[in-house]
């Protein structure tokens, strides 16, 4: 059995777009085969995500990469 990982964050920063978030969250989140829950709304985000160690890894370097979640703070763990 693969190592887990759970990945806690939210940021307090406006979402212009809400709707062109939850599709790319989406996207990513499928693509990646991570499930759990992300709130969206135009005043932030918070998300608790887990799967295979590797993919989380990936979506918090993707997540990272955006300039919108630059400075947002994750917190983890192994599940």
């Amino acid at each position: 059995m693969k190592e887990a990982k759970v990945l806690l964050y939210y940021l307090y920063r406006e979402i212009v777009n809400v709707e062109e978030e939850k599709d790319w969250q989406l996207r990513t989140c499928e693509e990646l085969e991570i499930l759990g829950r992300i709130r969206i709304a135009r005043e932030g985000i918070n998300g608790t995500v887990g799967g295979a160690v590797d993919r989380v890894l990936e979506y918090e370097k993707r997540m990272t990469e955006r300039e919108l979640f630059r400075g947002i703070d994750f917190k983890s763990s192994m599940a």
